[in-house]
Order: C-alpha cells, then structure tokens, then sequence
C-alpha cells in the first residue's frame, strides 16, 4: 500500500503563521501584508485586480524603529513556488534602496531571517529549528 504524501502548505498559510508569530513574539515590530492580489481569467495572464498595486511586491512588510523596513517574500517549498520575474525586480530595487529582503518558505526560514537582522533574539531560532528524527 502506498502512503499518500501531503502537498506542501499553501503560501497564504505559512504567511498567516509568519504574521501571527511576528504579532505574538514580537511587539516591537509592526507587519502587515500586502494585498497585491491579481485577478485571473481563464486562459488570461494574471492583472493586478486594483489600481495602483506593483506586481512583484513582497508578501509581508515589516518595519522596526528608527525607521527601518524590511520585506518578506513568502514562497510554498520546493517544485509548488516560484519567484516570478516581477518579483525578482522588486528585489533588485529593494536591494538598491538598502532595503532588507528574503525569501522564505516556511516559520523557520522567516524566524531565522528576523534573527538576522538582529529583530529577535537566538533564543526564538532554536525554539523553532526542524529537528532531524
């Protein structure tokens, strides 16, 4: 009998948690997303559903004291997410703005990520790093 293998979370998932543990573990810091959500016709290329949206924008915008930003591109792990080419040019821009940007597809890669840029503390990374049983 062959054991069926679950499908990777959806990205809006793993967005929901990364919000939701910023929003508990980190008051200090303020997230949101960014609905930059398209509208798709069948057979049509996706269109930025308002005016105004960037196609491309990072999922998640974190900002911290004094004045600091830094984005989050949340992706579904292995052959389920890409970055597409608007969001590869939104980095460059973010990287010529010194603007800190990631790419993560799971808790830990964004517990990780705020660790380093110095946003929480080591203490959170070891709660959450995967264990290899």
């Amino acid at each position: 009998m062959k054991i069926p293998v679950m499908p990777p979370p959806l990205e809006r998932e793993i967005q929901s948690g990364i919000v939701d543990f910023i929003g508990y573990a980190c008051p200090h810091l303020y997230c949101f997303a960014v609905p930059n959500s398209a509208v798709r016709k069948k057979g049509k290329r996706a269109g930025n559903a308002v005016a105004g949206l960037r196609p491309g924008v990072a999922d998640l915008v974190i900002l911290a004291k004094p004045g600091r930003v830094f984005m989050m591109e949340v992706k579904r792990p292995g052959r389920y997410g890409r970055v597409s080419d608007d969001q590869e040019k939104h980095a460059e821009e973010m990287a010529k703005r010194d603007v800190d940007y990631v790419i993560v597809t799971n808790l830990y890669e964004a517990i990780k990520a705020l660790q380093q840029w110095g946003l929480i503390q080591r203490s959170y990374v070891n709660l959450w790093e995967p264990k290899n049983d």
